[in-house]
């Protein structure tokens, strides 16, 4: 009997025990990461093309005549030589009703401006209204709203700040144009920077050798018609290929000559050279790519001499726009919507904020509020809550 009491006693306290057991909640499992230091690298990618630097076409920019040609074969060129240039009767037009323009503001400008009849010399007022509207056709403001604000200064000098139209622009705009500024000075500047635009498309239409090397073949004449993109001249150098990487247009003002960029090998994904950027043509032009046809300005990447591909087999370029090394980094996907961070302590998770610098599409770069060595749950579950018990797995 007394044996029974004791079998009964034991399952008592095994049946206890597993009843705190099973009440007792399990713990959450998360994944973890320690923050290492590491590279942050910000980069536009481009499709890319291998050209030979030894042997390349030099080709129109855009649709034209042949005004000049400026090379023969068999002629020695240098890196930047003017091989040929085109005309473009449109951008001729335009030049010169631009250049008249010009000259009309700048004879206006050298003249004291009288009006006839009664009205005498030009008033204040009008001159403030001019310089005023003229800023407003220079700077990109909305015309409407600066043309209906002008108009009540004109009636009433002193409503500047009552009359100014709502996440539009400043007094101080208007101020120093209606005030500070003398009319024709503004239009004269307007016409100048119109006249500098044009000329500088026309410069863009003068192509220039990328390479030092030899005319090895000549296709064109002046006054020949031509198509953008349509080979004219063939220029060789066999020291080493180069990359041709076509770039969005939208991603156009990140680059700038000079620029690393990463090239993977048309043999190898998994491996890239770094070459630098030594010119950007910023004519935009239709260009063919997988995702059909975009509009895309083009680069060249000059190669490290080690690099060998053959001219045609198509790259993938990471054209580096900035970077840091050897600082502490996190996964993206370590952070919630606020930019928070669950660190795992004693088997508990905590809620931390952070601060972070330069990103790239996986790691952030922590500036505060993280150390190294310090373990961060990754891809933190909903359900998660600062203070709650977890167990890290692999």
């Amino acid at each position: 009997m007394k044996k029974a009491f004791i079998i009964i006693g034991a399952f008592a306290i095994l049946l206890s025990a597993y009843l705190v057991i099973a009440k007792r909640p399990v713990a959450l499992e998360v994944e973890t990461a320690v923050i290492e230091k590491g590279d942050i690298v910000v980069a536009v990618d481009a499709m890319g093309t291998v050209v030979s630097s030894g042997e390349y076409a030099a080709a129109a920019p855009s649709a034209g005549i042949v005004d000049e040609v400026y090379v023969k074969n068999g002629q020695t060129v240098r890196k930047g030589d003017v091989l040929f240039s085109l005309r473009s009767t449109d951008l001729d037009i335009q030049i010169e009703e631009a250049l008249g323009e010009y000259m009309a503001v700048k004879d206006r400008a050298g003249t004291s401006e009288v009006f006839s009849g009664s009205t005498g010399s030009l008033s204040m007022i009008d001159k403030k209204t001019k310089a005023a509207l003229a800023l407003a056709q220079n700077s990109g403001y909305d015309y409407e709203d600066f043309n209906n604000l002008v108009s009540q200064l004109r009636l009433n000098p002193d409503a500047l700040e009552n009359t100014l139209p709502v996440n539009s622009f400043t007094a101080a705009d208007v101020s120093v144009a209606a005030s500070g500024m003398d009319a024709d000075t503004i239009e004269l500047s307007t016409a100048q920077k119109k006249l500098n635009t044009l000329e500088k498309k026309k410069e863009d239409l003068k192509v220039k050798s990328r390479i030092a090397g030899k005319v090895l073949s000549c296709g064109i004449k002046a006054g020949d018609g031509i198509v953008a993109g349509a080979g004219a001249m063939v220029i060789g150098d066999d020291k080493h290929v180069s990359i041709d990487a076509y770039v969005f247009e939208r991603e156009m003002g990140k680059i700038s000559i000079g620029q690393k960029a990463q090239v993977t090998h048309p043999s190898d994904p998994g491996l890239y050279t770094t070459g630098q950027i030594n010119e950007i043509n910023s004519m935009i032009e239709p260009f063919a790519s997988e995702q059909g046809m975009i509009n895309a300005g083009r680069v060249n990447i000059e190669m490290p001499a080690h690099f060998t591909a053959v001219p045609g087999q198509s790259v993938d370029v990471a054209l580096i726009t900035n970077e840091t090394k050897s600082v502490p980094v996190l996964s993206l996907d370590a952070f919630t919507s606020d930019d928070e961070v669950f660190i795992l302590q004693g088997g508990k998770v905590h809620k931390r904020k952070v601060k972070t610098g330069l990103r790239d599409d996986f790691f952030a770069e922590i500036t505060e509020g993280l150390a190294l060595g310090d373990e961060v749950v990754i891809a933190p579950p909903k359900e998660l809550r600062d203070g709650m018990e977890v167990v890290a797995i692999d």
